[in-house]
């Protein structure tokens, strides 16, 4: 670890550490804002919501565009399937971008420098997870199969 870091969570180690209050939030936010969510029952979303969290934080830790690229395919297919509009699941990634943000600025108050780290990783990681939402769109709206995993 990066001895500029003295004390400050690895962002990862954050937003697990703060995902009951994260997951509160978007789930708050996406059933009074995203229509399809508001046709989910409470639990769905928060389960959801919450393993979406947990799949952040851990593409943050390692970086894997793989495994990121397989889950988001994955779980966007599904819920696409189910009837959910891209729009709904980019609405809901952009939500969580803010709010992983918000934490960001609370929590790495004392060290600009990492925070403005962390935020960078953050929006990198959100653009695209918003650009393979979109190519699934795109290859659902066009009847394509998606490539094999």
């Amino acid at each position: 670890m990066d001895p500029s870091n003295r004390g400050a969570p690895a962002l990862p180690q954050l937003i697990l550490r703060h995902s009951a209050q994260l997951t509160d939030r978007t789930v708050e936010q996406v059933r009074a804002q995203v229509p399809w969510y508001q046709d989910q029952t409470p639990d769905v979303v928060r389960r959801m919501v919450n393993q979406d969290y947990q799949m952040l934080a851990q593409m943050l830790q390692n970086t894997d565009v793989v495994t990121l690229r397989a889950y988001i395919e994955k779980t966007g297919l599904d819920r696409l399937q189910t009837g959910a509009q891209a729009e709904n699941l980019i609405a809901v990634a952009a939500l969580m971008e803010e709010n992983v943000r918000r934490l960001i600025d609370t929590e790495m108050l004392a060290n600009p420098t990492l925070a403005r780290d962390a935020t960078r990783r953050v929006q990198s990681l959100i653009r695209n997870i918003r650009m393979i939402l979109s190519g699934l769109n795109l290859r659902r709206l066009v009847g394509e199969r998606p490539p094999p995993r």
